[in-house]
């Protein structure tokens, strides 16, 4: 981001909201839709993305990273405010380009890459959300269990538990997340 922009942001400039909210509108959407199937809960979340982005713009440090990774965390956690808002909504993964690359080889010979998946999407929601957030997304332990505001050792035995049970879903000893996680 260059640093006329971030300057009219923090000055709250309109056009340069507006600019950045078209330029990152999709890209945040997707982000969010991994998390929520709900299209109007989805909206609604970007939308207080934004706000976010917008009210905390001051915090945003070029020399720390990247304006994309900056507000793909504001949007992941804006989602998970929302599911914990909200313990009934069923999150569905859209972003299915994201996730392949982290399949072993094993499991895509044995099982199609939808069919993961699919299997990902019946865990309960706690599982599911760990092992995308840990998957999709790249993050640590000690990041996820400050997300969800847990324990990193009930975060891993959490993850544990998820892919024993997708293990178990998938009905093989094949464990389709194994590269991932050693």
């Amino acid at each position: 981001m260059d640093k006329v922009l971030l300057k009219r942001l923090q000055h709250r400039h309109h056009k340069s909201q507006r600019f950045i909210y078209d330029q990152h509108c999709d890209r945040l959407m997707r982000v969010i839709l991994r998390y929520l199937s709900s299209v109007y809960d989805a909206e609604e979340v970007l939308q207080d993305t934004f706000i976010k982005i917008f009210d905390k713009i001051e915090q945003f440090n070029p020399k720390k990273g990247q304006f994309e990774s900056w507000t793909r965390r504001i949007a992941i956690n804006q989602a998970l405010i929302r599911i914990r808002q909200n313990k009934a909504i069923k999150i569905k993964l859209t972003d299915l380009h994201a996730t392949q690359e982290i399949i072993t080889n094993d499991a895509l010979t044995k099982f199609s890459y939808k069919e993961l998946l699919h299997k990902i999407d019946k865990l309960d929601q706690k599982h599911a959300t760990l092992i995308k957030l840990r998957l999709i997304d790249g993050y640590k332990f000690c990041e996820i269990a400050k997300m969800l505001d847990l324990k990193e050792a009930y975060a891993r035995k959490i993850l544990s538990r998820a892919r024993q049970k997708l293990i178990k879903k998938l009905g093989t000893s094949v464990d389709p997340l194994v590269n991932r996680y050693h």
